[in-house]
């Protein structure tokens, strides 16, 4: 059996047409866009459609407002180019899956450097190494110079002692 045909049928308003099916009122806009020499046709599927509101899609269309299949596929564009971003968790775990590669099993120390990262690498786990700035790795450096000095105090470790090279650029003092 062959389906059936819907005709077309003109509204008031140019470049919208609608249909009566079984399921509804179904509307067409056809419009070009500014430098675009190709005619796009569109469907309106919903009860919500007018002549007017579909007029009204079809201007904002024509002004350059992308569809909603056109919204659905930057949106997941973006997404992908997000998760393929080289932002440092990212390759932090290339890292530790290319070691245990290279190893033939998992390193030993796994568990202790993902707490450290978690902990220190926190704020800027999400940036690019393009995008790291010099106070960004100078807060590290001091959070984690700093961490290791207040456990082996709190340990009771008597070596330890504030002096020297820390690596952190030191405060000038005022002369008297």
């Amino acid at each position: 059996m062959k389906p059936p045909q819907y005709t077309r049928i003109k509204t008031k308003y140019p470049g919208v047409f609608s249909r009566e099916t079984d399921k509804g009122k179904i509307f067409y806009i056809r419009y070009r866009r500014p430098g675009n020499r190709n005619l796009i046709e569109d469907r309106l599927i919903g009860k919500h459609w007018t002549p007017a509101r579909a007029a009204q899609e079809r201007g904002r269309r024509i002004d350059g407002e992308p569809s909603n299949r056109e919204k659905r596929q930057t949106d997941e564009a973006e997404r992908i180019a997000r998760l393929h971003r080289p932002n440092l968790e990212n390759l932090f775990n290339r890292y530790l899956a290319d070691k245990a590669d290279e190893r033939g099993r998992p390193l030993k120390s796994e568990k202790k450097l993902q707490k450290t990262f978690e902990k220190h690498f926190k704020l800027v786990k999400d940036k690019t190494p393009d995008e790291l700035a010099e106070t960004d790795v100078l807060r590290i450096r001091r959070d984690i110079f700093f961490g290791m000095l207040e456990t082996r105090e709190s340990r009771g470790d008597r070596r330890v002692k504030i002096v020297g090279n820390t690596g952190l650029p030191r405060k000038k003092s005022s002369s008297l």
